[in-house]
């Protein structure tokens, strides 16, 4: 949140759009939007869009979100089409009036899309254009298929976003030990909270559960079960993005090689 506000108050740089997470570390993004729209206060400040990216996207937060200074929000995990929309309406339309409100864009629930990709006993298999490389992905814990309907059926991105998220999941693994060796628990939430979102994003549905367990404990404070879940969940994510990792430098080997993940 802190970065976020210098950025846009060194004036270096003029963005088009903010995008700015819910729960951060030290400052969250509510209170870093409000500082940007009322005490920078440029004409910039006051009418860049930002836009909130939540797992905890709520009927009735509209009014919060509005107040705080954004025109938008959208729920984690991100379906990419609807962030497409809303770059559509906030960037991309250079005649919009700013300031219209709040647009909520939320993704089906998690139930709702199962039973969409299923029928009957068994999935409904969707076309998968140029699959020869993802073929060669089979690790427990990672569903392909869902990431690909997810990224719009498209690999070169799948593929980048992946490589993002084996580079910054290491990070944060290290971050949740120095929060618990210092049994701060309410910044080991926010960090396992992040973990827990990216695994979602990128269809890592196990690492995203066991992290969304993490992060229940963390918030109720119960710090006995955090220890004992936490040294479990980071060997085995460990685990997950070592074979990740290495199946990844496969397809680059296999299709001559990837540009590295931004």
């Amino acid at each position: 949140g802190q970065q976020a506000i210098d950025m846009i108050r060194s004036g270096g740089r003029h963005y088009d759009a903010i995008f700015m997470d819910h729960m951060m570390p030290g400052m969250d993004g509510v209170e870093a939007a409000r500082i940007i729209r009322q005490e920078i206060g440029t004409e910039y400040t006051r009418n860049i869009p930002i836009i909130m990216l939540t797992a905890n996207a709520i009927v009735g937060n509209e009014e919060m979100f509005l107040e705080a200074g954004f025109q938008a929000f959208i729920s984690k995990p991100i379906d990419i089409m609807k962030l497409d929309s809303i770059l559509r309406r906030w960037v991309r339309d250079k005649g919009l009036k700013k300031g219209l409100g709040v647009d909520r864009v939320d993704r089906q629930p998690p139930e709702e899309a199962g039973q969409q990709r299923n029928s009957g006993s068994g999935r409904t298999e969707h076309p998968l254009p140029n699959r020869s490389l993802l073929d060669i992905v089979a690790i427990s814990g990672l569903d392909i298929h869902r990431g690909l309907e997810r990224f719009g059926y498209d690999e070169e991105s799948y593929i980048s976003v992946l490589q993002s998220y084996t580079a910054n999941t290491r990070p944060l693994l290290v971050s949740m030990r120095e929060n618990l060796a210092a049994e701060n628990l309410k910044d080991y939430a926010i960090v396992v909270h992040g973990v827990k979102g990216s695994s979602y994003g990128v269809c890592a549905q196990e690492t995203g559960l066991a992290a969304e367990q993490l992060e229940k404990a963390a918030k109720e404070g119960n710090l006995e079960l955090v220890k004992n879940g936490h040294s479990p969940f980071v060997k085995a994510t460990e685990v997950f993005l070592d074979k990740l990792d290495a199946a990844l430098a496969g397809l680059g080997a296999a299709s001559g090689g990837f540009p590295p993940a931004g």
